[in-house]
């Protein structure tokens, strides 16, 4: 479960730090890219072995 929670957290940062780095500031595009990491992660969580 530590592992899941991990990869949801970094994937959120990582989405909001690339989504600054393409110069988008509005806190909608910031949460946009959240997100969008927030599903990344948890799409890498799901392929890790069980």
């Amino acid at each position: 479960m530590l592992t899941w929670l991990m990869f949801l957290f970094v994937g959120a940062i990582s989405g909001l730090i690339l989504a600054w780095a393409l110069d988008m500031h509005s806190p909608r595009e910031l949460a946009q890219g959240a997100v969008g990491g927030l599903i990344a992660g948890l799409l890498m969580a799901a392929m890790l072995p069980h």
